[in-house]
């Protein structure tokens, strides 16, 4: 019951940092991905020739504060 108990307040302490993790507000290089319909790949940013989810990135400021390449394909 005890490890059960401990087991508990870890998943929830893990769940809450992911939740509340902060967004990266800097401003990706590109948006790249393949949004043809049955890819399921979908977008993705690139900052430094590195993959990064896009939610990684605060998005709302990543609109208004940055001028990024597209380079999804249609």
């Amino acid at each position: 019951m005890k490890y059960l108990f401990i087991l508990v307040l870890v998943i929830i302490a893990i769940a809450t940092y992911q939740i509340l993790q902060p967004k990266l507000q800097e401003c990706p290089d590109t948006i790249a991905g393949n949004m043809m319909p049955g890819s399921g790949s979908g977008a993705y940013y690139l900052k430094n020739s590195e993959v990064r989810n896009i939610s990684d990135y605060d998005e709302d400021w990543v609109k208004t504060k940055c001028k990024i390449e597209d380079k999804r394909v249609w």
